[in-house]
């Protein structure tokens, strides 16, 4: 039966034996057993290690990515729901950062946790940083196209974010509590943790340095907004119409930026308009 198969179709069926909804039977393990090399080993048993062995990984990625909501909730809680979430969301792409992106939505869904905001808060912020620490990423901006753009299309300009940069923000202080708790598990000492000491607004940039490595950088709210601003393709011009906004401030944080590797690119929008959307500007809150 494997030869009517071709490369896609035996993939398919392949993946989809790693995480059954109950256990296969021969029949079903048919178009496979042709693979497999003569052993000791019934072609059940083959799979169920090989099963086995792939469930343990992903939960080992799990534990990886998210150190810190380990701690939050709990080693045996996470191993619960760690485990729950790869039988419940069979993997469907090659990239396993695409798969703790779902993981991150997995965990606020769960009622345990529906008191715990911070929770979900947390995983996101570390996938997040994950996701930016695999980034091979170069800083490239053209500064030579940009000293052309003439003093006509300068509030025009539309500055771009690198996809190194990631912007949260909580009513709670998580890069002190990132900070705290990472510190804890590398001494493993205990730390007691309530949400009253973290109580703190606050505003993150998340960013590679120019190490490679993942960063988090507090930010005040002006900035804030004006990352907001810039990730949602407002131009200068529209920037400015914000409160609290001075040209030459904003431009001078703008270089800064580009230095750090937040900003990559730019265009020029010649039709917009200088009235700003608010609900653009709205940040994404979690209570």
């Amino acid at each position: 039966m494997t030869k009517d198969l071709n490369l896609a179709q035996l993939q398919t069926y392949f993946a989809n034996q790693l995480v059954p909804k109950k256990p296969a039977s021969l029949a079903e393990l048919d178009p496979l057993s042709d693979l497999l090399v003569d052993s000791h080993f019934t072609p059940t048993q083959v799979f169920n290690i090989y099963r086995n062995n792939f469930l343990i990984s992903l939960s080992d990625m799990l534990e990886q990515i998210f150190p810190i909501t380990q701690v939050l909730v709990g080693y045996d809680y996470f191993a619960h729901i760690s485990r729950d979430f790869v039988y419940s969301v069979p993997l469907k792409q090659p990239h396993l950062n695409d798969y703790g992106s779902i993981f991150v939505s997995f965990l606020r869904q769960l009622k345990a946790l529906e008191k715990m905001q911070f929770v979900g808060q947390m995983a996101e912020l570390e996938w997040h940083l994950d996701y930016i620490s695999h980034i091979y990423y170069k800083p490239d901006f053209d500064f030579k196209s940009l000293a052309k753009i003439s003093e006509e299309h300068l509030l025009n300009i539309q500055f771009r974010l690198s996809d190194t940069c990631h912007l949260q923000t909580s009513k709670l202080d998580l890069i002190a509590l990132h900070k705290d708790l990472s510190r804890a598990q590398k001494l493993s000492k205990s730390t007691t943790i309530t949400a009253v000491t973290y109580q703190q607004q606050s505003y993150i940039l998340g960013l590679q340095n120019h190490l490679g490595e993942a960063a988090l950088m507090p930010l005040d709210q002006r900035h804030w907004t004006w990352l907001i601003g810039l990730q949602n393709g407002l131009t200068l011009a529209q920037l400015c119409d914000l409160e609290n906004t001075d040209l030459n401030l904003l431009i001078a944080q703008i270089k800064d930026w580009i230095a750090l590797g937040c900003i990559d690119g730019f265009s020029i929008n010649s039709s917009s308009s200088s009235i700003t959307n608010a609900n653009l500007l709205k940040p994404k809150e979690y209570l």
